[in-house]
C-alpha cells in the first residue's frame, strides 16, 4: 500500500515577497495533504507540485514590484532596471539574452529558496517530494554543461530532504525556448528514473509527458510510477481536455491498446489531429497543475492521479471521473473539481 498526493498549487504572486512567504505557501499546501492522508508512518508517501511553482522566485524580495507591475514583460523590466549593472556583465560575459542574464544572476537566490524549502519540508512531512519545478543553471553536479544554460527543471527529495533526482525539461514550449524565457533544452540522454517505495519514479515536465521519446526513455530504465509537473497558461477548455489525454492519461495504457481517442468525443474540426502517440505502460500517473494568475498569465488546468487502465480504456461512460468536460472514463483515480481552484488531491492505491 502507498498513498499519492498532488498539490493543485494557486500561483499568487504574494507568496513570492520573501523567502519566509514561500516557505508559508509550500507548509500550507503540505499541511492541506497530511490533513487528507492517512497517519500511518509505515504507508510511503508521495507528493507532487506543479511546474514553475518555483519559477517567481526570480522576484524574491520586490515588494513594489510585485504589487505594482502588471505583466510578465514588466516585471523583468523592472528587474533589469534594478540590476543593470550586474546583468548586463553577465550578458556580454556569456553572450545571452538579457532575460537569462537575469537567471543567471538570480539563480543563487532561487535555489537557495527553492531548494532550502522543499528540502526542508520534505524532511517535515516525512514524503517523497516531487517539488514541481523552476529555473536554475546547471549546480553542482559535476557534468558538463552549455556555457550559462538555464533549465526548466524539477528536483525530487527523500523523506530526509536529501535530493535524490533531477530532471530538466527536454521539449520547451515556444513560451520557453523563444518566448519571454529563452531556457534551455535539457538532454534527454540524461533522463534518469528514481527508487522509491512507491515504486521507479520518472519525471516528465508537463510538456515531455506527452513525448514518446521522453516516455519511452523512462520505462527503458524501469520506471513505474509518471510525475507529470504542468503549468497551462490557457483556457481549459473541451479541446484543451482531450488533448491534455495524450499526456499522463495516454501514458498509462498498457501497449497495445487503441491509439486514438474515439470520434464522437471530438469535434468535427479537430478529428485530423486526434491521434494520440502510441501507449506506454507507466502503471502510475500524477499530473499536478498550476492554477491562478501571475502577473499576466493565467493558469488553468484539472490536476490528477491516474492508474493503468488495460483492457478498460475505452469505456466512457457515466459515473466515471474525468475531465469536467469530457464523458467519464476508467484510469481516472482523482481528478480536481474545479481548473481554476486550489485543490489537493489524496489516494491510497494497493
Amino acid at each position: 500500500m502507498k498513498q499519492l498526493a498532488v498539490v493543485q498549487a494557486r500561483v499568487d504572486a504574494r507568496d513570492y515577497v520573501s523567502e519566509e512567504a514561500f516557505r508559508r505557501k509550500v507548509y500550507r499546501l503540505l499541511e492541506m495533504v497530511r490533513e487528507r492522508a492517512d497517519p500511518d508512518p509505515s504507508l510511503p508517501l508521495l507528493v507532487a507540485f506543479p511546474e514553475d511553482i518555483g519559477t517567481p522566485c526570480a522576484f524574491l524580495g520586490e515588494k513594489e514590484l510585485i504589487e505594482r507591475e502588471q505583466t510578465l514583460a514588466g516585471a523583468i523590466r523592472y528587474m533589469l532596471r534594478r540590476r543593470y549593472r550586474p546583468a548586463l556583465w553577465r550578458r556580454i560575459r556569456h553572450r545571452v539574452s538579457w532575460i537569462r542574464a537575469l537567471f543567471l544572476l538570480q539563480a543563487d537566490l532561487i535555489a537557495r529558496t527553492y531548494i532550502t524549502t522543499f528540502s526542508r519540508a520534505a524532511r517535515d512531512f516525512r514524503a517523497y517530494l516531487v517539488a514541481g519545478s523552476t529555473v536554475l543553471p546547471e549546480l553542482d553536479s559535476g557534468e558538463q554543461a552549455p556555457p550559462a544554460a538555464v533549465y526548466n527543471v524539477s528536483y525530487v527529495f527523500d523523506p530526509q530532504g536529501r535530493v535524490i533526482g533531477r530532471q530538466q525539461k527536454v521539449h520547451l514550449t515556444e513560451i520557453e525556448e523563444r518566448g519571454a524565457l529563452d531556457l534551455t533544452p535539457g538532454d534527454l540522454e540524461k533522463l534518469r528514473v528514481v527508487d522509491t517505495p512507491v515504486g521507479r519514479l520518472g519525471v516528465a515536465i508537463c510538456y515531455d509527458g506527452f513525448f514518446d521519446d521522453v516516455r519511452s526513455r523512462l520505462l527503458a530504465q524501469g520506471a513505474q510510477v509518471l510525475v507529470q509537473p504542468s503549468a497551462n497558461p490557457g483556457v481549459w477548455s473541451v479541446e484543451q481536455q482531450i488533448d491534455w489525454l495524450n499526456g499522463a492519461w495516454k501514458a498509462t495504457l498498457p501497449p497495445g491498446e487503441p491509439a486514438s481517442l474515439p470520434a464522437r468525443e471530438i469535434p468535427e474540426a479537430d478529428r485530423e489531429n486526434a491521434g494520440v502517440p502510441p501507449s506506454t505502460g507507466f502503471q502510475l500517473a500524477l499530473n499536478p497543475m498550476l492554477v491562478g494568475r501571475l502577473f499576466d498569465l493565467e493558469f488553468q488546468g484539472q490536476s490528477s492521479i491516474i492508474r493503468s487502465h488495460g483492457e478498460f480504456a475505452g469505456d466512457v461512460r457515466d459515473g466515471c471521473p474525468s475531465y469536467q468536460g469530457c464523458p467519464g472514463r476508467p484510469g481516472f483515480v482523482r481528478v480536481a473539481a474545479s481548473p481554476t481552484e486550489e485543490e489537493v488531491l489524496v489516494a491510497r492505491i494497493e
